[in-house]
């Protein structure tokens, strides 16, 4: 996102901020990670917050509606995450929550909520592909984020080379 983006979402986030990084341009957790962990552990570090009980914390005066709309003005791609399960079937999810984090080693980041249905399957799975959509595989991303029974009816997909489902049309697959 450009500085102006990041600013807008900043004022759109509770106790946001937008903090522009002199010199740097592009993924600063890998081109300058000390100095963004510095920015990030000073931000975290400042102001009152509320301990909940599940040991987060959390301003007083979150509002979670208006946190989820300002995660929505960020402009990431989608992905479906696939594995093999137990059983050899397919099983899949829709995720925006993936990243790059280190090219040497290859490294990506993928996020799956522990009250995921397939949290447990893609937890102890050995393998697992990240296919990257295409504007036309929209209706894809809305299966795999539902509940559907099978969601791999209505996409065409073949086995990887770990196994793990790779989805015919995709921008990009990462098969780790």
């Amino acid at each position: 996102s450009s500085p102006a983006m990041s600013a807008a979402m900043a004022r759109l986030a509770p106790r946001g901020r937008c903090t522009v990084l002199a010199g740097e341009r592009h993924m600063m957790a890998v081109a300058a990670p000390d100095l963004a962990t510095r920015h990030i552990v000073d931000f975290l570090a400042e102001g009152d917050v509320a301990e909940q009980g599940n040991g987060a914390a959390v301003d007083a005066n979150f509002d979670s509606g208006e946190f989820r709309r300002a995660l929505g003005s960020f402009l990431t791609g989608v992905t479906i995450v696939t594995t093999i399960g137990p059983e050899s079937e397919p099983r899949g999810f829709t995720a925006n929550s993936f990243t790059s984090v280190s090219l040497d080693p290859p490294l990506v980041l993928v996020c799956i909520a522990h009250k995921a249905l397939g949290h447990p399957v893609f937890a102890t799975a050995k393998s697992f592909a990240i296919n990257v959509l295409n504007e036309s595989q929209k209706a894809a991303s809305g299966i795999f984020a539902s509940k559907a029974a099978d969601k791999f009816a209505t996409v065409d997909w073949r086995p990887g080379q770990t196994g793990s489902p790779v989805l015919d049309g995709s921008v990009a697959c990462f098969d780790c």
